[in-house]
């Protein structure tokens, strides 16, 4: 146990019948490990946030994309990486939506094939966080 004051206090171990001074493992430097969550997260925030600095609505089109590429990219590297262990419990109901919404671009009141596509793509980023995870 470390004490305010920062130094270690003694441990009794039985096997040695003796005190030795151990620093726990919790007060050792560990390195940052940034992975795709946190990254993901950081991107969620700033991209729409660049929005806001002055010249930067002709970058708006690929800063409004850009976050759900990010979604989509990290969804087949999740894929990509790994076996699928688990699934969160709506995955399917999302996948169901997105299959309904897919067929649904054939409706005669969808403005454009590409805008029909578009939706469908929009609405999957936004639910592949939820995406398998894996093992």
């Amino acid at each position: 146990m470390v004490t305010p004051s920062g130094s270690a206090m003694p441990t009794f171990e039985p096997e040695s019948g003796q005190f030795t001074a151990t620093v726990p493992d919790s007060t050792k430097q560990q390195p940052s490990r940034w992975r795709l969550p946190e990254w993901f997260a950081v991107s969620q925030v700033a991209g729409p946030a660049l929005l806001y600095l002055p010249g930067s609505q002709v970058f708006r089109v690929p800063l409004r994309a850009g976050v759900f590429a990010f979604s989509l990219m990290g969804l087949v590297w999740c894929l990509r990486r790994s076996r699928i262990a688990k699934v969160h419990p709506s995955w399917i109901l999302l996948v169901s939506a997105a299959v309904y919404m897919a067929v649904m671009i054939l409706h005669p009141a969808t403005n454009t094939t590409m805008a029909g596509l578009a939706q469908v793509g929009m609405h999957f980023a936004v639910a592949a966080p939820l995406g398998p995870e894996k093992q």
